[in-house]
C-alpha cells in the first residue's frame, strides 16, 4: 500500500477526503492528517507518504508553499491540490512546481479515483524502474566485488557512489551458503550499504561502514534477529581501501572454517574460546580410547568423561575440520563400547545402541553438543556395565589385570585413569597385595600361561596369548617364578 497525507485546516473536510472512498482498494492507505501546512510539513517528514494531497489555503503555510518546501526535498513525491476556488492562477503556479492534479472543492468521488489511478500508475512505474536500477548496480557491485576477491586490480574507473560504494572502510560477512536467502534479507536492513555475494560454497555481504561504523556487537544484534536459521557468520577484519578487501574475505573464510568449535548463532570475529592457547599434545586416538576404556571397565565414569575433553582439547588444538572430528569422536565411541563388550562388563545389545549415539554426534551443531553427547555416552555406558564403582582402587586393578593381563598394562595408565598418583597407587598396591603392580601382572600371566601349556599350546603361542609378544623375555620371567623352562614345563606336564 502506498501512503497518503491528507492536510486541510478544516477538520470536516479532512475526515471527510479520508472517508469519501475505500483507499485500500486504489492501492493507498491514509497514514496522517495534517491541519495545516506547517504540521503536514513535519508529518511528511515523519512519515515520508508516498502522495500528499493538501488545500491552497491554509494557515501557517498555504498548500503551494507546502509544494515548493517539499519539491525542494523531494522532486518526485506525487501532490494534489485542493481548492474551493477555480482559481486559475494558483493552478498556474502549482502546475509550474509539478503538481500532480488540481482538485475543486467539493470534491467529487469520481475525480479522485481517477487522480488516484494516474498516480498509482506512475508509482508503480518508479517503482519498478527502482527495482531494474538496483538490479543493475546489485549486479555491478557483486561482478566488481568477485574480481577483487579473485586478486583483480582494481579498476580506476569505478564511481564508488554510483555503485553505493563509497565508504570509511569495508568488511566481509560470510555464512554458509545455504543461507543465501536470509542473508540478502539481512543486507536490506542494516543501516550501512550491504552488497550480497556468493562465491564456492559460502555466501557474504560486503559491509560499507559509514564514519561511524557499524560493531560487532550491533551486527550480532542484526545477526540473531533476522538470520534464525543461521548456525554461524564470521566477520573478517576491517580495511581502509576496497582494493584490499581480499585480506578481510580471507580471515573471515578461515574463521568461518572454524565455526563449529564457537556458539551456535554467533558472530564470530577471532578465534572461538575454545582454539585460544590450545596446547597441542600430539597424542593418538588409541591413547583417548584406552583412557575412556579403562576408566569404565573399572566403573570410573569421571575419568572417563575427564578423558573426553582431554580428546576434544587436543582435536580443538589441532584445529580439526568438523566432518573430520565427527568421524574421530564416532569411532573413538564404538571402539569403546566394543571392547566394553568384548571383556565382558557390557551388554552385546550395545552393539547396536551405540549407533545411536554416533548419530547424535553426527548431528551436533557445534563443538560444545558433541562434548555434552560423548560426556552423555560415558554416563550411559558407565551405568550399564556390571562393575561395582564402590570397590576400592586396589581392588579395581586386581580385577583389571585379572580380566585384561593379555594386555599392555601400565601403573602410569591405570593411576591416571583412577585420579592417582602412579606413586602412592603403587604403593597402596604393594601394601594390600604383598607384590610391587609389576610383579603381581608377572605373576598372573605366568599362572595363566602354565594352564596354557598344560592345555597343549606351544611356547610362543601362550607367551603371546598371556601378554609377552617376546618369546625370549618370556622365557626369563617364567623361569623367574617356577624354576624352569617353559618347554621344560610342558614337557614335565
Amino acid at each position: 500500500m502506498y501512503k497518503v497525507l491528507i492536510a486541510d485546516d478544516e477538520w470536516m473536510i479532512r475526515e471527510g477526503v479520508k472517508n469519501l472512498i475505500p483507499w485500500e482498494h486504489y492501492g493507498f492507505e491514509v497514514a496522517s492528517l495534517a491541519c495545516n501546512g506547517k504540521d503536514a510539513l513535519e508529518k511528511y517528514k515523519h512519515d515520508k507518504p508516498d502522495l500528499v494531497i493538501a488545500d491552497i489555503r491554509m494557515p501557517q503555510m498555504d498548500g503551494l508553499s507546502l509544494l515548493k518546501q517539499i519539491r525542494t526535498e523531494n522532486e518526485a513525491v506525487p501532490f494534489l491540490l485542493l481548492s474551493g476556488h477555480a482559481d486559475f492562477h494558483y493552478a498556474q503556479e502549482a502546475i509550474g512546481h509539478g503538481v500532480d492534479g488540481y482538485l475543486l472543492k467539493p470534491l467529487e468521488e469520481d475525480e479522485l479515483i481517477e487522480h488516484l489511478q494516474i498516480v498509482f500508475h506512475k508509482l508503480e512505474q518508479r517503482k519498478q524502474a527502482h527495482v531494474l536500477r538496483q538490479q543493475s548496480v546489485r549486479i555491478e557491485q557483486e561482478r566488481l566485488l568477485l574480481n577483487l576477491l579473485a586478486g583483480k586490480p582494481l579498476p580506476t574507473s569505478v564511481d564508488f557512489s554510483r555503485l553505493g560504494l563509497a565508504a570509511s572502510r569495508y568488511q566481509i560477512f560470510l555464512v554458509h551458503a545455504g543461507e543465501r536467502d536470509a542473508l540478502e534479507h539481512l543486507a536490506e536492513q542494516i543501516p550501512h550499504t550491504a552488497v550480497p555475494f556468493a562465491k564456492g560454497g559460502d555466501a557474504g555481504l560486503l559491509i560499507c561502514h559509514l564514519q561511524e561504523g557499524l560493531t560487532k556487537s550491533e551486527l550480532q544484534q542484526w545477526a540473531s534477529h533476522l538470520l534464525a536459521p543461521m548456525r554461524h557468520g564470521a566477520l573478517g577484519k576491517c580495511v581502509r581501501k576496497l582494493s584490499a578487501i581480499q585480506v578481510s574475505y580471507t580471515a573471515a573464510k578461515k574463521l568461518l572454517s572454524l565455526a563449529f568449535y564457537a556458539d551456535k548463532g554467533s558472530v564470530i570475529s577471532e578465534l572461538p574460546t575454545v582454539l585460544q592457547d590450545g596446547q597441542l599434545a600430539k597424542k593418538p586416538l588409541s591413547f583417548y580410547e584406552e583412557r575412556i576404556y579403562l576408566a569404565l571397565h573399572i566403573g570410573e565414569k569421571e575419568p572417563a568423561k575427564q578423558a573426553v575433553s582431554d580428546f576434544l582439547a587436543d582435536v580443538a588444538a589441532r584445529r580439526m575440520k568438523e566432518a573430520s572430528l565427527k568421524a574421530k569422536a564416532s569411532e573413538l565411541a564404538l571402539n569403546v563400547i566394543q571392547r566394553l563388550i568384548a571383556s565382558h562388563v557390557l551388554a552385546k545389545e550395545w552393539a547396536q545402541k551405540g549407533y545411536r549415539f554416533t548419530a547424535q554426534l553426527q548431528e551436533a551443531e557445534d563443538f560444545l553438543q558433541l562434548r555434552h553427547v560423548l560426556r552423555c555416552l560415558c554416563d550411559e555406558l558407565a551405568a550399564n556395565t556390571n562393575v561395582r564403582s564402590n570397590d576400592t582402587a586396589v581392588k579395581k586393578m586386581i580385577d583389571m589385570i585379572d580380566s585384561r593381563y593379555d594386555e599392555n598394562l601400565r601403573l602410569e595408565t591405570i593411576s591416571a585413569v583412577l585420579n592417582y598418583n602412579s606413586a602412592y597407587l603403587g604403593k597402596r598396591f604393594k601394601q594390600e597385595t604383598g607384590d610391587y603392580f609389576n610383579t603381581y601382572l608377572d605373576k598372573v600371566r605366568i599362572h595363566k600361561s602354565k594352564q596354557l601349556l598344560r592345555a597343549g599350546c606351544k611356547v610362543y603361542e601362550a607367551a603371546e596369548k598371556v601378554g609377552y609378544p617376546n618369546v625370549d623375555y618370556f622365557h626369563r620371567k617364567f623361569k623367574k617364578y617356577t624354576g624352569m623352562s617353559p618347554s621344560a614345563f610342558r614337557k614335565k606336564d
